[in-house]
């Protein structure tokens, strides 16, 4: 119900394909290139797809929309994983075994391409959980971003989407043993990353309300960019992206801002 995964053979157009050894598995991810060509990468963006989301049809987006702003000078590379079950990543797809899987990803392509980066996590719906997974146990603050679209409180959407089914109600107790890693009402809090929401506010999926529980509780600096007439997965209209692009250039002018850690 919550994970759909694929693995038929994609176009990835134009991105180039990788792949980093994760739990004894190969783990494919997919890259594109951006902005002015330098020798180092100035900023890394590492993208989580969402339940049926595949890295093969992965954009180029953050970087289209930092074109022509304050921040259009950037070189940057995105790069978007396959998890493990999804495309040609090995292992089976798991809810519980994504936050390990994202875990060992993250420290691997950091190692290769952002060592000396900025660097931004991309979630979509489901890939907002190993996200803020991530950013909630960035100890060594090496995440300088995070942009989440539509993030789901994984519990109580499943349990609503549920309720459409007869055998609903027995999805219940499964659902409420969601480990922590993978629920974003427990991480968001302990997140202090600066953060760009994006909440379509049509959304039937994780409707906005929904949303707006992880992100009255997130733990740090952000900005919330509501996206009128937009479903779950439309997409983004012109007025849209010029707000999404405003909203960029804050996030990439956080990096120069010292964001003291919360002793709370």
């Amino acid at each position: 119900m919550v994970l759909r995964p694929s693995r038929d053979a994609l176009d990835p157009g134009t991105q180039q394909r990788m792949t980093v050894a994760v739990g004894g598995h190969a783990i494919e991810y997919f890259s594109h290139r951006f902005g002015v060509e330098k020798d180092k990468h100035d900023l890394v963006v590492v993208k989580f797809p969402g339940t049926s989301g595949r890295a093969e049809r992965s954009s180029v987006f953050p970087g289209n929309l930092l074109r022509g702003t304050s921040a259009g000078d950037v070189s940057g590379l995105v790069l978007t994983w396959n998890p493990p079950g999804y495309g040609g990543s090995g292992g089976r797809p798991s809810l519980s075994g994504m936050p390990a899987a994202a875990t060992s990803f993250f420290d691997a392509v950091l190692n290769r391409h952002a060592a000396d980066a900025t660097l931004w996590l991309c979630g979509n719906s489901l890939g907002c959980n190993p996200a803020l997974h991530l950013a909630a146990n960035d100890r060594k603050q090496r995440i300088a971003g995070l942009i989440l679209r539509n993030p789901p409180p994984l519990i109580p959407v499943v349990k609503r989407i549920a309720k459409k089914y007869p055998m609903g109600k027995y999805i219940d107790p499964i659902v409420d043993s969601l480990i922590d890693e993978m629920n974003a009402e427990f991480t968001a809090p302990l997140a202090k990353t600066p953060a760009v929401f994006l909440k379509s506010m049509s959304d039937t999926l994780v409707p906005p309300k929904l949303q707006d529980r992880l992100i009255s509780g997130y733990g740090g600096p952000n900005q919330v960019v509501s996206m009128e007439g937009l479903e779950h997965d439309g997409v983004p209209t012109d007025d849209h992206e010029r707000l999404i692009s405003q909203s960029l250039v804050w996030l990439w002018e956080q990096r120069l801002i010292s964001q003291p850690l919360s002793t709370s």
